[in-house]
């Protein structure tokens, strides 16, 4: 009897647990990059920074940023033309010799529009990969995060593309630009807590 009581008295405090991290999932809400920067020539149409530190390294459980949203704000406050482009948010991991191979994993773009604020926001899962997604369960393998700019076209603004792929020729129009970014993922099951927390 004492054996199954202790049993009984095991199991509750495993689905306890369980609970309490489901609970914590559900507010799970992580700043992930939160800076004012200038992006040059000489970034080549990209700005890449590290990872955050929490939630750790995996990021599907027991809390689920892939499936979950990512939200981004993208404050423009210098820009050498009054012009449309597009940026989009990428992680890139996996990463063999000097970049010979990689996995890449991009946001939807989103439609900037001269100086001001735009955001957007969309899950990890729904996202354009390279070959396979980036894995969420291995974040302290990826490499690098980053935003890209492209033209309103849909021409990547960099040299590091074929000709026909770039608008790179067009850079004046955009480089140096100077904005504030901010991303914050939330994970299933949780609600974005709004800007006003962040700005």
């Amino acid at each position: 009897m004492r054996s199954f009581i202790s049993v009984m008295i095991l199991i509750t405090i495993i689905a306890c647990k369980k609970n309490e991290i489901s609970d914590i999932c559900r507010r799970s809400e992580i700043l992930v990059f939160d800076s004012i920067l200038t992006t040059t020539e000489e970034d080549h149409g990209f700005f890449f920074f590290d990872p955050p530190a929490f939630p750790g390294s995996n990021w599907m459980s027991p809390c689920d940023f892939y499936n979950g949203e990512f939200y981004l704000r993208f404050e423009i406050t210098d820009l050498p033309c009054d012009t449309s482009f597009l940026i989009n948010f990428c992680i890139w991991a996996d990463v063999i010799g000097d970049w010979q191979s990689w996995e890449e994993t991009c946001s939807h773009h989103t439609e900037i529009e001269g100086n001001g604020v735009f955001t957007a926001h969309s899950s990890p899962s729904s996202w354009w990969y390279k070959n396979v997604p980036v894995d969420f369960s291995r974040a302290d393998d990826f490499e690098r995060m980053g935003i890209a700019l492209w033209c309103d076209d849909y021409r990547n603004l960099t040299d590091w593309t074929s000709e026909e792929a770039s608008c790179w020729s067009e850079r004046d129009y955009l480089l140096p630009l100077t904005l504030r970014l901010t991303i914050v993922a939330v994970s299933t099951h949780s609600e974005f807590t709004g800007w006003k927390n962040y700005i």
